[in-house]
Parts: C-alpha cells; sequence; structure tokens
C-alpha cells in the first residue's frame, strides 16, 4: 500500500509526539481497504510519516462488524455513548 486514498483520523499515539495512529481508505491490488496503522514521524525537519507494520487493513464488507465490536468495546469500558446525547 502507498499514500493513502483519504485519512479520516491521524493522531498521536501517546504523549510521544513520533508515533501516530491513522485510519485511512487505501487500495491495495485493486481493492479498497480499511487500513488502521500505526506511522512514524521519519523526519523533524520535513514531517514525513512513514506507515509501520504494526496494524491491519481489511475489506471494506468487513467494516460494519469491526465498527460494532469497537462500539462494544467502548461500551465495556465507558458505558454507552449515546446516554449522554439527550
Amino acid at each position: 500500500m502507498s499514500d493513502a486514498l483519504r485519512v479520516f483520523l491521524d493522531v498521536p499515539k501517546s504523549a510521544s509526539a513520533r508515533s501516530h495512529i491513522r485510519v485511512a481508505l487505501d487500495e491495495f491490488k485493486g481493492h479498497l481497504l480499511v487500513d488502521i496503522r500505526e506511522t512514524v514521524l521519519l523526519s523533524q525537519s520535513c514531517g514525513v510519516r512513514s506507515p509501520t507494520g504494526k496494524g491491519i487493513a481489511f475489506s471494506r464488507d468487513l467494516l460494519g462488524p469491526v465498527l460494532e465490536a469497537l462500539l462494544a468495546a467502548y461500551e465495556a469500558h465507558h458505558g454507552s455513548p449515546y446516554e449522554a446525547q439527550h
């Protein structure tokens, strides 16, 4: 995979700005994939980030079940994100 077609999230993984988590739509061998990957800063002066092998890419068809599982994990730890929105 190369440059992402569209990046939806790019946030620091921790207090260190060197490592980020990126959520993107990518293409690989003609297939559109959702890619959740750790990226690292290659050069502080130019701000270029590079994806690492730490992450997962999966078919868009699996996005619904993955989102449901992530929401279930969030709710197990924090409660429903919708309860406070009344």
